[in-house]
């Protein structure tokens, strides 16, 4: 009978004890908790006279966790203390990125390029995210034939060059057929792969952002920019409430109390003016909402234009037709 393998049981030292524990105390207390929460809670690890050495303490446990994938981090809500700072953990933190080797990266190129009847647009778009805009691997005579030159939408590099030339460009942005004149600024990424170009919107007198992939370039002009936009008016705001799928609307939202803490995380660095329990805000992509109503159904104790919560309905009908459908 073969012998069975005995893996030795070891103890945590302290340190890793408190790391523990302060990591399972952040798992539950999901709205976040401050500092002098977390000392109280775990007074028998951060129980010393000094509160600054405490707090030393928690810092270094804190990187710890952060060194290890977590992702914890703070909200400070406008509050001037440090002391009422919330610290978070943010659920699916661990980096999940798919890492391929050089011989599976290889074989995914090549079924890439396999199909006569592949759509070049999608297949560029494709690449660049799936092998993360590193094209060495594809087949060298592909690379280099006329016919994948031909294919690949040219829009991207008369893009960059209006850019560094300052150049206004007429556009047709998604589906739509009609032409829109735009001054592109820069380039901004969200996230690890989805690039936007931050533009000056001629007709609608507003900077908007434009998802690269559904640019379509119809007319590069030799004019100047009439914006002249200053460093201040270009800062990236790419939250998902001022994608542009739709003209901005404002919205004014009346959040439960159990629920403010969950709304002004996800409303975090969107202008938005609070009255009571009242949110005002303008968005240009109200679909956005929809996921976090739906997740907490108790948090919208109010919304106005009342059309939308007909979509939200609307939204969460075609969620549950959705999710029968699969069981």
């Amino acid at each position: 009978m073969e012998e069975e393998l005995e893996i030795p049981i070891q103890r945590l030292n302290p340190t890793e004890s408190r790391v523990f524990a302060l990591l399972f105390l952040l798992f539950k207390e999901s709205k976040g908790l401050s500092f002098q929460s977390i000392r109280n809670k775990m007074s028998h690890y951060y129980n010393n006279p000094e509160f600054s050495s405490d707090r030393k303490k928690f810092q270094r446990d804190l990187d710890e966790l952060r060194s290890l994938g977590f992702n914890i981090k703070v909200a400070t809500y406008g509050f001037e203390a440090e002391d009422q700072y919330l610290y978070y953990l943010v659920k699916r933190s661990i980096d999940q990125e798919i890492l391929f080797s050089p011989e599976e990266l290889d074989w995914l190129s090549k079924q890439l390029v396999a199909a006569e009847d592949q759509n070049a647009y999608v297949l560029f778009f494709l690449a660049e995210k799936l092998l993360a805009n590193n094209l060495d691997s594809f087949p060298e005579n592909f690379i280099h034939s006329r016919r994948f030159l031909q294919k690949v939408d040219t829009s991207i590099p008369d893009l960059l060059q209006a850019i560094r030339d300052k150049s206004p460009i007429s556009i047709q942005y998604a589906d739509s057929k009609r032409d829109r004149w735009i001054e592109p600024y820069r380039l901004v990424r969200k996230g690890i792969q989805d690039f936007y170009l931050l533009a000056y919107d001629v007709e609608k007198k507003a900077t908007r952002h434009f998802q690269i992939g559904r640019i379509r370039i119809s007319k590069i002009s030799r004019e100047t920019f009439i914006s002249n936009l200053k460093p201040k008016d270009l800062e990236p705001r790419l939250h998902p409430l001022l994608l542009h799928f739709h003209e901005a609307v404002q919205i004014s939202v009346k959040i439960s109390p159990n629920f403010t803490k969950y709304f002004e995380l996800f409303l975090q660095d969107l202008p938005c003016q609070t009255e009571d329990s009242w949110y005002t805000f303008h968005c240009s992509n109200r679909s956005a909402l929809f996921p976090l109503f739906s997740k907490y159904p108790g948090m919208v104790e109010d919304i106005k234009p009342q059309n939308f919560i007909r979509e939200l309905n609307q939204y969460k009908k075609e969620w549950a037709e959705l999710l029968k459908n699969e069981n």
